[in-house]
């Protein structure tokens, strides 16, 4: 297979190993040449994901926003802002001189990035006709199901969901993060969506592979390794189930390698006697942390705010299952994430919130050894057969080269 040699811009990816797009993203294209991969970052934050020749930071007016938006908000601005809703829907990001200068020199053939909102959309639309570069989306959330808050929201909302149709008509590649995301697209846009979350390297993994003891104890530890944002909830949830557990006369412990999106959702977590939260665990310690667990959690929130999030996969998904840890789906039945779990058999689905049920349900799966096994082949093996690194990497530039191919035979 020929290498692509054509120069990629990416916008709106935080190259973070924090991140998770910028995790997930920077897995495809680290093997190309760097100087052909280029960085135009709308974030505060410096990327230390270095795989660029170049980068250009244009965050200092994010940053003052930010700042903004952080301030103290008395219950007026708050009831005025349910009503007409955020201005802050439609800033605006500029291609400036500067920029177009930098733009002038790097000349980009494509250009990469995760539409999630309507300033980036509108943003990367400058930019492809000023470079007159091809598009690459990303699509991560599905925000074309969110809610927007007042009047200006709808305005918003309406906008956006036509901008974003007419981008993905237009796109040259368009990647999806799940699978039940590119067939729910196909059905509304009639286009063809390839699907890219997480992969991992599963050489890296193999020494690290959990094998699990036929032994049956009441001592066990359920693990969570991930941001603690839109899943508080869920993990409350499963707090208080793991507590009714222990009344059982099990002994779980509940080890968290978390961040959180506040100190009040930390401190309410920890509350709980058998919680042990510890600092956020680097890509490379993730193997050995990860196998240490006798099961390992992948919640996702049952409130309807969140069901943006019902194509989306954790990014975590791929790195637990080629762990050979049994895996607890917590999530709503029509998520792709319990979808995957339930038709693939890789992980024990709890598609419901009603405590009595789950409860049932788990000690099930802590009693049943064999259930346990079926679990980690199944996900072992589904890893090493679509998820990958190298395998995800091929899929990746085969894709650009078809692009590539279609053009040189409209040119010729």
């Amino acid at each position: 297979m020929k290498n692509v040699k054509q120069k990629i811009l990416f916008i709106n990816i935080d190259f973070r190993y924090d991140n998770s797009s910028g995790i997930t993203v920077s897995k495809l294209v680290d093997h190309l040449p760097k100087e052909n991969l280029f960085l135009l970052s709308t974030r505060a934050e410096q990327s230390n994901i270095d795989i660029f020749a170049d980068k250009y930071q244009i965050c200092k007016v994010l940053e003052v926003t930010i700042k903004k938006r952080n301030g103290k908000r008395n219950s007026l601005k708050i009831i005025l802002r349910n009503i007409i809703g955020k201005k802050s829907y439609f800033n605006k990001l500029t291609l400036d001189s500067s920029i177009k200068k930098w733009l002038d020199r790097i000349k980009p053939d494509y250009l990469y990035f995760n539409p999630d909102r309507l300033s980036i959309i509108l943003f990367a639309q400058e930019i492809v006709n000023y470079c007159n570069a091809k598009i690459i989306i990303h699509v991560m959330d599905d925000k074309v199901k969110v809610k927007y808050t007042g009047i200006l929201g709808f305005f918003y909302k309406r906008k956006f969901n036509r901008e974003f149709y007419n981008l993905v008509k237009k796109s040259s590649v368009r990647l999806s993060i799940s699978d039940l995301m590119a067939e729910e697209f196909y059905k509304r846009y009639s286009k063809k969506f390839h699907t890219f979350h997480n992969p991992v390297d599963v050489e890296k993994w193999k020494p690290h592979i959990k094998s699990i003891s036929a032994l049956k104890n009441r001592k066990k530890t359920i693990l969570y390794s991930g941001w603690i944002g839109s899943t508080s909830v869920p993990i409350f949830e499963f707090c208080e189930i793991i507590k009714s557990l222990n009344e059982f006369q099990y002994q779980i412990t509940f080890t968290l390698y978390s961040k959180f999106s506040s100190q009040e959702v930390r401190d309410r977590i920890e509350a709980y006697s058998f919680v042990q939260i510890n600092n956020y665990v680097s890509q490379e310690k993730l193997p050995e942390t990860l196998t240490k667990a006798n099961f390992l959690l992948l919640p996702l929130s049952f409130e309807s705010k969140f069901k943006f999030t019902y194509l989306s996969m954790p990014t975590k998904t791929a790195e637990y299952m080629v762990s050979g840890v049994p895996i607890i789906v917590y999530a709503p039945e029509r998520t792709a994430l319990s979808q995957y779990a339930k038709r693939s058999k890789w992980g024990h689905t709890l598609t419901t919130n009603k405590k009595e049920i789950i409860l049932k349900s788990v000690m099930n799966l802590f009693e049943d050894i064999d259930l346990q096994h079926e679990y980690s082949r199944n996900a072992i093996e589904l890893a090493k057969e679509r998820h990958d690194v190298k395998i995800n990497k091929l899929r990746f530039m085969k894709i650009l080269n078809e692009v590539e191919d279609v053009i040189f035979k409209n040119d010729n």
